[in-house]
Parts: structure tokens; C-alpha cells; sequence
């Protein structure tokens, strides 16, 4: 990898071999890590950025819950504002009861009925489940993000604000939010289960191979 260095002045090189391109930059200027087992839980066809930059911040050990904040001095309450139980990652996602209840809602929308777990577990189960670009793992992976964020997003609603939604208006925001994306997706395979799952959501007949 070139070191860069502030005290050299910028040069002007011309490449003839017709195959410069800024990718290629890049490529020569980062470091390469391996791939994590979750990264196409984050980045996939049909991910909402918004939302996956949260999913990638939680699964890169990033967001800043209130344990930690607590440890740095920064707040002197570690308490979860749902629960009132101590806010780590493994508790928020998803044994809160808050975010566990959201959890087994939507996952009867997704047919995939499993009892909540706490993060760690939540995540492998994902990476296990939602891999391949089917249309049941692709949906479950778009619930999964949304679920993420907006569990995020209330509990900085309810430090920040003093104010949250019930669990039932945040089902419902997700499924209509979940409905105008899936809208947009085509040439799904008509198979039983995923007719199942349209039904449930209530997706149009446009989605299906014809």
C-alpha cells in the first residue's frame, strides 16, 4: 500500500493502458480485510441504506447504548427506557420485552416463528437463515433492518424527546414501509411459500414470475 505524505507535493502521472479508473484507486489506496459472515445481512439488493447503516454500526460493535456510555462517565443512568433494565446490546436486541414483542410480531409476518433471543444470537440466526437472495430471506432481511432501526431510533426518541410509539404503530409502520418496497421487486417465484407470505402482507400480484 503507498504511503502518503503531506510534505510531498502532487504529482501528475499519465497511464496509457486505457484501464484507469477511480475503483482502481481505491482498491490500491484501502486495506483489505476478509469478508464478515454478515455483511450481505447489511448490503444486498433491495437493503434501505438509511437503515443498513444502523444494522452495520450493531454488527461492527458501534452503537453507543447506555451501558457504555455509563462506563465512560458520560451519563450516570444505564437504565433501558423501556424496561428499566441495563441497556447493553444484547438486552436491546431484542430480550427487552419492548423489542422482543416487535420481534415475534413481524417474524409471523415473515413465517420464520421463532422465540427472541439476545443479540449474538439474534445475529447468527440471521446470518444462518436470511443468506441466498430468496424472496423469504430477502424479506426477512428488509424486516430485520427496519426492526433494528426503529427499536434504535425510540429509544434515542425517549432520551431525546420524552416520547415513543407503542409496539403495534411501529408493526404497522414497518409492514406499510416493508409493502411500498416490496412493490417495486419483480420476477419472485410463484412457489406456495412465497404466495403464503404475500398473502399475509398483502403484496400484488405484479411481484410473480407470470
Amino acid at each position: 500500500m503507498p504511503v502518503l505524505s503531506p510534505n510531498s507535493a502532487d504529482v501528475l502521472l499519465w497511464d496509457s493502458s486505457h484501464n484507469f479508473g477511480s475503483s482502481r484507486v481505491w482498491h490500491s489506496l484501502r486495506v483489505r480485510q476478509a469478508k464478515v459472515d454478515w455483511y450481505k445481512l447489511v448490503w444486498f439488493n433491495g437493503h434501505i441504506p438509511m437503515y443498513s447503516f444502523i444494522v452495520w454500526m450493531l454488527c461492527r460493535g458501534r452503537l453507543q447504548t447506555k451501558d457504555r456510555l455509563s462506563k465512560w462517565n458520560i451519563i450516570s443512568d444505564s437504565k433501558c427506557v423501556f424496561c428499566d433494565a441495563c441497556e447493553t446490546v444484547e438486552h436491546l436486541f431484542f430480550l427487552c420485552p419492548f423489542s422482543a414483542t416487535m420481534s415475534r410480531k413481524l417474524s409471523s409476518f415473515c413465517k420464520d416463528f421463532h422465540e427472541p433471543r439476545g443479540w449474538s444470537n439474534e445475529l447468527q440466526r440471521m446470518v444462518n437463515h436470511g443468506h441466498g437472495n430468496y424472496f423469504s430471506s430477502k424479506l426477512m432481511k428488509v424486516v430485520f433492518g427496519c426492526a433494528i432501526y426503529l427499536i434504535w431510533r425510540e429509544s434515542n426518541d425517549w432520551i431525546f424527546n420524552n416520547k415513543t410509539k407503542k409496539v403495534d404503530s411501529l408493526i404497522l409502520y414497518i409492514v406499510n414501509l416493508v409493502k411500498s418496497r416490496v412493490c417495486r421487486w419483480r420476477r419472485i417465484p410463484k412457489s406456495k411459500g412465497n404466495w403464503l407470505i404475500s398473502v399475509e402482507w398483502g403484496f400484488p400480484r405484479c411481484i410473480f414470475d407470470r
